[in-house]
């Protein structure tokens, strides 16, 4: 969860993906063998990290090594979601999901959610702004 990882590894992808070699591996998945490569390896990952984001910080609580480590997983995620749009890995749509979901999940989201997802638009704002989606 270091969000300074996020941008190097979206540029190797980026850089596997336009060399046209991505490699794949057949899997079993629900009896049929599909193929897996490794931008779906990268999204499901990441789909698996947002979804065990935490929801709520604790105003109260004492800023702890795993408190900040978990404030970072928050950034890297949404930051790494960011980058994988930029790059065409995503689309706006699923970055109109992770906005709403991170903003309206709760009554008053957390500083952090909410530094993470302004953080993310400046980076994505003008790609966004031309994309269908973005531009409604």
């Amino acid at each position: 969860g270091d969000p300074n990882t996020v941008e190097p590894l979206c540029i190797m992808l980026q850089c596997v993906r336009d060399r046209g070699t991505v490699p794949s591996f057949p899997i079993d998945e629900d009896g049929k063998t599909v193929q897996f490569d490794l931008k779906r390896a990268v999204m499901d990952r990441t789909q698996v990290e947002f979804g065990e984001l935490p929801q709520q910080f604790d105003p109260q609580e004492v800023e702890t090594e795993v408190v900040r480590a978990s404030k970072n997983q928050v950034r890297a995620v949404i930051s790494l979601l960011g980058h994988l749009f930029l790059r065409a890995f995503t689309t706006a749509k699923i970055l109109k999901v992770v906005v709403s979901s991170i903003l309206f999940r709760t009554d008053r989201p957390h500083e952090v959610h909410v530094d993470a997802v302004c953080a993310m638009l400046r980076s994505t704002g003008s790609t966004l702004d031309n994309s269908q989606i973005g531009s409604k």
